[in-house]
């Protein structure tokens, strides 16, 4: 049951960490959110009170200069420091409304706090990747974030590297970036056992190259010489810098938004370039 006035008290304090893009270092401990904060397992159900705001309310103050809009950011955080599996559920809940209205922080946040969480995580992960109706880059996020947990585990890391590559098999059915962020992360878990279904994917034409790389630089990473499954025209295929990355220095335009991560900024580009590629379509027909 979730103490209010406790709850409250919670919030009051982690409004004071202000800025988040200020405190990114947490997910290295600093700030140490249950040392500051004297967090204790009995304050789960309020910081996950407090971290359901962010999708839930709707009665933010008008000031977009004050910081008290990203407690429930400093909530999420504290409950992957204490390493609260209760959050993981919550967490994943709150992906679809985020992506929904293109907020972008869970794609740089979340996959840090499962990491945080750790082994406790992955069976809700693996299940939410799974299922194809969920968001693409809502299950890009889950994926990030059993690479994560991987990195930080390495007892982990073939059960993660499995869950991926498994993932990876219905290539032909889902879309080619998700793939590709798919191989990315078998990439840097050094998934060897998975160059068979990687391979295969590349054949197909089933992996976007302007975010992972061709077929020739993924197998040289891996250090393996293939099957000779890819014709050489797309194994060597050209990256081509479709759109110009957004500006470094963006500012804070609402309590919502944010300068962009890496990940939100490879959706957009992803995404403009599947527009410039329909409107080509349109012109065709």
């Amino acid at each position: 049951m979730t103490d209010l006035k406790r709850q409250d008290e919670l919030r009051t304090q982690l409004e004071t960490f202000g800025d988040p893009r200020k405190t990114w270092r947490w997910r290295e401990g600093d700030p140490d959110y249950v040392a500051s904060l004297k967090l204790t397992p009995n304050d789960v159900p309020q910081l996950l009170a407090v971290t359901r705001e962010w999708v839930e309310r709707t009665d933010w103050p008008e000031d977009e200069a004050g910081m008290s809009v990203y407690a429930p950011m400093h909530a999420w955080r504290s409950l992957a420091q204490l390493k609260a599996a209760d959050a993981v559920s919550v967490l994943l809940e709150m992906l679809g409304p985020m992506d929904e209205r293109m907020d972008d922080w869970h794609l740089e946040e979340f996959p840090h706090a499962f990491a945080w969480i750790g082994p406790a995580a992955l069976d809700l992960l693996e299940a939410y990747l799974r299922e194809p109706l969920h968001p693409e880059f809502a299950r890009i996020c889950v994926a990030h974030g059993m690479q994560e947990i991987a990195a930080a585990h390495d007892e982990q890391r073939d059960r993660v590297a499995n869950s991926l590559a498994q993932q990876l098999e219905p290539f032909e059915q889902q879309p080619a970036s998700l793939n590709a962020f798919l191989v990315s992360s078998l990439l840097k878990l050094k998934a060897v056992s998975a160059v068979d279904v990687i391979e295969r994917a590349f054949a197909a034409d089933a992996v976007d190259v302007s975010v992972v790389g061709n077929w020739n630089q993924v197998r040289e990473e891996l250090g393996v010489e293939g099957q000779g499954l890819v014709p050489e025209s797309l194994a060597s295929q050209r990256l081509h810098p479709l759109f110009p990355m957004p500006p470094a220095d963006i500012s804070l335009p609402s309590h919502r938004s944010s300068h962009p991560p890496a990940l939100g900024r490879d959706r957009r580009r992803i995404e403009r370039k599947r527009e410039r590629r329909n409107r080509k379509r349109g012109r065709r027909r």
